[in-house]
């Protein structure tokens, strides 16, 4: 069996990472929410989290009791479900859920590697035609609904 933890340490944002903050959506939005940690990949079953300062905000003991509860849950003690084995790939699922807006401490996901891949395919295939992006007759599906 796989034990999780986590651990402090810089993280390097130009590579994938979550960014945690903290608020409540009831009087405020993303951009109003203080950044609390940001969190790496793991790598031998352990992430690097990254602390922000956070003793000059009002709240400070209480926001870090939220933070440390949290990531021990999503990284460390939530069981795994066949269409998210790993706790990255339920943290990136976690991200777009409804607990994860009315929490105090968000989830953002960051996928700095597939946007740095995406940038450096198009800077190869410029001598390249266009391709049509759209799928052939009777091959689309429908959306999920969320």
């Amino acid at each position: 069996m796989k034990h999780w933890s986590w651990h402090q340490e810089v993280v390097d944002m130009t590579k994938d990472h979550f960014e945690l903050r903290y608020g409540s959506a009831d009087d405020s939005g993303w951009d109003d929410w203080t950044v609390v940690a940001i969190v790496g990949r793991p790598i031998d079953y352990s992430f690097k989290v990254q602390f922000v300062d956070v003793h000059e905000i009002p709240m400070a003991d209480e926001i870090r009791e939220w933070l440390i509860w949290e990531l021990d849950f999503y990284l460390t003690q939530r069981k795994p479900v066949p269409w998210a084995p790993d706790p990255w790939a339920y943290a990136i699922f976690h991200c777009s859920t409804t607990s994860n807006i009315y929490s105090r401490i968000h989830w953002s996901f960051h996928n700095n590697e597939a946007n740095s891949k995406s940038l450096n395919n198009n800077k190869r295939d410029t001598n390249k035609k266009a391709r049509p992006t759209r799928a052939p007759s009777g091959s689309a599906k429908k959306p999920a609904s969320r």
